[in-house]
């Protein structure tokens, strides 16, 4: 039986508790040992593999060249019309960093992160996962001294990823004519 200590997480400053984490028993062949491992509750997973998505669909990794001619990552950001903003409160609140900047003569919002360490924070936690922004993307891994990689391309099913590119150039339509409902996304090939 294990009991609901509180235990601190190394990675963010986070109490947690039983109903954060899923322990299990190890089992061998002989029965149950008393090894007790502390497996990650899939929230964090589901988080970065939409995060991923979202950054693919209508994320920015803005390189610029600075006054010494060298490349640097000056900010991430998402931009989104301002019926979307839900989606970039969401990614605020998760993350606790960045800022989302709305323009009230304009209908978009962008939400902005641009401290070196909160970057890397995001592009390590996306990495392997970004599939379509690669220059950028890569430029910023060089950046923050992040070794790149690559993703997988082919897409698992009931992959977060997929549904964080459709909430940012997708959307889902019932076709009153063919009596379905289509996912269509909009890509522009470059």
């Amino acid at each position: 039986r294990v009991n609901s200590y509180l235990l601190n997480s190394k990675r963010n400053s986070l109490a947690i508790g039983k109903s954060t984490l899923d322990i299990k028993s190890a089992e061998n062949c002989k029965g149950f040992s008393e090894t007790v491992r502390q497996l990650p509750v899939i929230e964090e997973y589901k988080f970065w593999n939409w995060f991923a998505g979202v950054l693919d669909g209508d994320g920015n990794f803005d390189i610029r060249k600075n006054t010494d001619g060298k490349r640097v990552l000056k900010q991430i950001r998402i931009k989104l019309h301002n019926r979307d903003v839900r989606i970039l409160t969401r990614i605020q609140n998760y993350l606790h960093i960045g800022r989302i900047i709305t323009d009230k003569n304009k209908p978009y919002s962008i939400f902005v992160v641009s401290t070196k360490k909160e970057m890397e924070h995001i592009i390590s936690k996306v990495n392997g996962l970004i599939r379509l922004k690669l220059p950028s993307f890569i430029d910023a891994c060089k950046y923050c001294n992040i070794n790149y990689i690559e993703a997988t391309y082919k897409i698992g099913l009931y992959d977060p990823y997929f549904s964080g590119l459709i909430d940012t150039d997708g959307s889902i339509v019932f076709n009153y004519a063919g009596n379905r409902i289509e996912c269509n996304l909009e890509f522009q090939y470059n």
